[in-house]
């Protein structure tokens, strides 16, 4: 649908419960004249409260509604209250008053994947899937630190159940944010639908995640895409996006592996960013889940790895990317440095390496936490478990 957003910042005067016949204006003037935005604008999804605004109005016309959230201060401590309108309610009311349309709230619509059901043939058990992650490389701590900044920066539209959820084009949207972000790729195109092919695996997104039962629906689901554009192979590996984590599956033959739900989109109010993120930048950066390709592909005359490199640096990000995706080769080198930004250099390694954030020794008395995914030095370890 097309979502159109207005929104009131702050002030002395903040409290919902007031006729705002200034509101109702734009509202109806709107959807009189959907061409004459003024003060509205095109938004791809229904948007939260945020830092600046108080309330915000976000009108549907395709789906005829009227989206309003604001915050509350019961006993002085905020919350985000959002409420459903029918528009045709809101062009013939005298005022907006919590009191004069009450009456005609509207429950959220909601939309979970089609339910698939047993055609009554046996279904192989979920086998574990255990992931061994290469040693984080200093790109990856860049890509960790600006997937912070990307949750805190968006934390509002996490936190409202209404913008993150699955039938909403927010999750979408921040899912191939994402991707992007891990797979050190900003020329993919957003792609529409909930299931998408993307460097190679399959991008399932599904509702929810939280249980056995859920992930082999999502696999299901991801088995008659397959089959229904017969792309079907001996081996293929997906990766299930939820409103709130992601589990990596792989289909081969006769086996279906799945690994255990890992935390990807949070508000980063805990102070611990999610470990789901660490897993998808070395799955898309390192040949850590599956077989390196490098072998298919041979040059003739051998250039030496100093070369790659400097072609990388001197390339645009448009066409080191493209030359990356077209050459295993390239590939490796592209995701062993920074390209995008000449002459920057990450210094520490503290969020994939918490114990001490270096590199050096991992290969020779490194450990991976199989649950979070982070690197640690055995010494490190040693010293923490001294008593004190």
């Amino acid at each position: 649908g097309r979502w159109f957003r207005c929104y009131e910042v702050y002030g002395s005067k903040h409290k919902f419960g007031s006729d705002r016949p200034e509101a109702l204006k734009k509202i109806k003037h709107l959807c009189e004249e959907p061409d004459k935005l003024d003060e509205w604008e095109e938004s791809p999804f229904p948007a939260p409260v945020g830092a600046l605004a108080g309330i915000v109005y976000t009108v549907n016309l395709d789906a005829g509604t009227l989206v309003v959230s604001y915050l509350d201060f019961p006993d002085n401590d905020h919350q985000t209250v959002t409420d459903w309108y029918d528009l045709r309610t809101v062009r013939e009311a005298s005022s907006l008053s919590a009191a004069g349309l009450r009456e005609e709230l509207k429950e959220p619509p909601t939309h979970a994947p089609k339910e698939i059901m047993n055609n009554g043939l046996a279904q192989p058990p979920l086998e574990p899937l255990h992931l061994r992650l290469d040693i984080p490389t200093f790109l990856n701590e860049l890509q960790a630190r600006l997937f912070i900044g990307l949750m805190w920066a968006w934390r509002w539209h996490i936190c409202d159940p209404i913008t993150m959820r699955y039938d909403s084009p927010a999750l979408n949207y921040f899912c191939i944010a994402i991707l992007r972000l891990a797979a050190w790729d900003f020329e993919v195109s957003c792609p529409k639908g909930d299931i998408y092919w993307f460097h190679g695996f399959l991008v399932v997104l599904h509702n929810n995640l939280e249980d056995q039962s859920m992930i082999r629906s999502a696999v299901q689901t991801a088995e008659q895409y397959l089959e229904k554009t017969a792309s079907q192979s001996h081996h293929t590996r997906l990766i299930i996006i939820s409103t709130c984590h992601v589990v990596f599956a792989e289909i081969s033959d006769d086996t279906i592996r799945a690994s255990s739900p890992s935390m990807l989109i949070s508000d980063m109010s805990s102070g611990r960013w999610p470990a789901g993120f660490r897993a998808l930048c070395q799955i898309l950066t390192t040949n850590c889940w599956g077989q390196s390709k490098m072998h298919r592909e041979t040059w003739k005359p051998h250039l030496p790895a100093e070369i790659v490199q400097l072609i990388l640096q001197h390339l645009e990000p448009r066409d080191a990317v493209a030359f990356a995706q077209a050459s295993f080769i390239a590939e490796k080198w592209y995701y062993a440095s920074v390209h995008q930004f000449t002459g920057l250099v990450v210094q520490s390694s503290r969020l994939l390496i918490p114990c001490c954030g270096k590199r050096s020794g991992l290969e020779q008395s490194g450990v991976m936490c199989s649950v979070c995914y982070s690197w640690q030095h055995t010494g490190c370890l040693d010293q923490a478990n001294l008593p004190s």
